[in-house]
């Protein structure tokens, strides 16, 4: 008597593939058609606060060939009533990249300080100190911090070093020596 044979069939395993790669199929092509390449940015519009300036040129002195990168440059902001006094890279941080640029305006320091903590934040940058500055300036002080695309936190200030007929301010950036 010879033994019964057991045939196994393919059938099953090849169904459940078909299935698989005409799903995946069906839902490529749905992407395809549904998809958008526009870019779409937003603009941070303040009712009755300060209007953002866009000369580049009030911020170009923190820019260096390719620091910071395009992300935390971005953040980079002035009100219209700002007038550049001065900029260094100083690169005396705790990180790589440490930069500041002066500002006098006919703005109030509150002013001032509201702008930057409503725009900052809304540009996605957490506020994490908030009050007088240290450092022998007697000023207000607001501090964001983010993580940035080259995988560091960057710290953003913002310091009013002086008030009177014109306040003047001081924007400092650096990169922090801490990795994301």
């Amino acid at each position: 008597m010879s033994a019964p044979s057991h045939r196994t069939s393919i059938w099953p395993a090849a169904t459940v593939l078909i299935v698989a790669l005409s799903t995946l199929a069906i839902f490529m092509v749905i992407n395809a058609v549904t998809s958008t390449s526009t870019v779409t940015t937003t603009t941070v519009a303040v009712v009755g606060g300060l209007d953002t300036s866009r000369d580049l040129t009030l911020t170009d002195g923190c820019s260096s060939a390719g620091s910071p990168p395009s992300d935390i440059r971005d953040a980079l902001i002035v009100p219209v009533t700002a007038h550049l006094t001065a900029h260094k890279i100083v690169n005396q941080g705790a990180g790589d990249y440490d930069c500041y640029l002066d500002y006098r305006t006919s703005s109030s320091s509150a002013d001032i300080i509201a702008y930057y903590q409503t725009h900052v934040v809304a540009l996605g940058w957490k506020l994490f100190s908030s009050g007088h500055s240290a450092g022998g300036h007697h000023g207000q002080q607001v501090l964001f911090q983010t993580a940035g695309s080259d995988s560091f936190y960057w710290v953003y200030g913002v310091t009013i070093e002086s008030t009177g007929s014109d306040t003047r301010y001081r924007i400092r950036i650096y990169q922090n020596n801490s990795l994301i």
